[in-house]
C-alpha cells in the first residue's frame, strides 16, 4: 500500500519536483517489505534476495540516474537484506544456498553501481556527439 500511494505522489506537484527522492522512497520501501519477508518467512531468502536484487540491477539501467544515487540503493538493499539476516534466529544460517545468496546480493550491488556507471558515461557520450558539428 505504501508502495502504491508513493507511485500516486510521483504524479503530484512534490512528486514531479523531488522524483529522485520519491523513487529512493519508493525503492527502499520495496527493500524493506522485502527485508521484513526473510525475517518473518527465513526459507524465503533466496527468492527475495534475488527478486530485489534483479530490481535493483534493472533499476541502475532503466532510471538512468546518476551513479551516486545507485551507489545508495545498493547500499540500502545490503544493510535491509544484512539486518534481515542478523536479526533472524540462527536457523537462518542452515538454510541451503544461504551464503550463496549472501554473495549474491553482494555480487548485484556492485554490478548495477557498475551498469549505471556505464549507462551514465554513455549517455554523457551521447550527449556531447549530438552537439558536436561537423563542417561541410
Amino acid at each position: 500500500m505504501i508502495s502504491f500511494a508513493i507511485l500516486v505522489l510521483l504524479y503530484t506537484k512534490a512528486g514531479i519536483k523531488h522524483p529522485v527522492l520519491m523513487v529512493h522512497l519508493l525503492l527502499l520501501v520495496i527493500i524493506i517489505s522485502s527485508g521484513y519477508m526473510i525475517f518473518l518467512i527465513p526459507k524465503t531468502l533466496i527468492v527475495n534476495s534475488h527478486i530485489v536484487g534483479l530490481m535493483i540491477f534493472t533499476s541502475a539501467l532503466f532510471l538512468s540516474w546518476e551513479v551516486k544515487n545507485q551507489i545508495i540503493v545498493a547500499i540500502y538493499y545490503n544493510i535491509v537484506f544484512a539486518a534481515a539476516i542478523l536479526l533472524n534466529d540462527g536457523s537462518i544460517y542452515f538454510l541451503p544456498n544461504m551464503y550463496e545468496s549472501v554473495v549474491f546480493v553482494l555480487f548485484l550491488g556492485l554490478i548495477s553501481i557498475v551498469g549505471s556507471a556505464v549507462n551514465f558515461k554513455l549517455r554523457m557520450l551521447l550527449a556531447e556527439n549530438s552537439f558536436r558539428v561537423e563542417p561541410i
